[in-house]
């Protein structure tokens, strides 16, 4: 009986050999096919996490111009920077000088009484307005 022959490796395998979950065994080695997939992501693998060359006359100059905006802010003072908070503060002060507050009523107002009443009686306010429908409308 013939021993079963090997089987390529699924894309499955690739990637947990690729992450270190499985070790390559004698398949990888010896064929040709599994062997330069392996490869082929590794080199993908390395393209893709080298770092973009960036020249230093770019950084450079970034820095440069950093250092000049940062400058202009510290040393510049613009008017506008409190237009808005004066602008509320010059609403309010005039709402509050214009402000009229309406004159005190009467203090013997029917109302005022009835509520005063209503304040000073002992029973509990649930049963107040059972006490006005049953109470004596004639006074004696």
């Amino acid at each position: 009986m013939n021993p079963r022959p090997e089987s390529h490796w699924t894309e499955d395998d690739f990637i947990q050999s690729f992450y270190g979950l499985k070790a390559e065994d004698e398949h990888v080695r010896s064929c040709t096919d599994c062997a330069s997939r392996v490869q082929k992501m590794a080199a993908v693998h390395a393209e893709v996490v080298r770092p973009p060359e960036v020249p230093p006359e770019l950084l450079a100059e970034q820095r440069r111009r950093i250092h000049q905006r940062m400058e202009l802010i510290s040393r510049g003072w613009h008017p506008l920077r409190w237009a808005g908070a004066l602008a509320a503060m010059a609403a309010l002060v005039f709402v509050l000088l214009l402000h009229r507050s309406n004159p005190p009523g009467p203090l013997n107002d029917p109302f005022f009484t009835e509520v005063s009443a209503m304040d000073q009686n002992p029973a509990p306010r649930a049963i107040q307005p059972i006490e006005a429908l049953v109470g004596d409308d004639n006074p004696e």
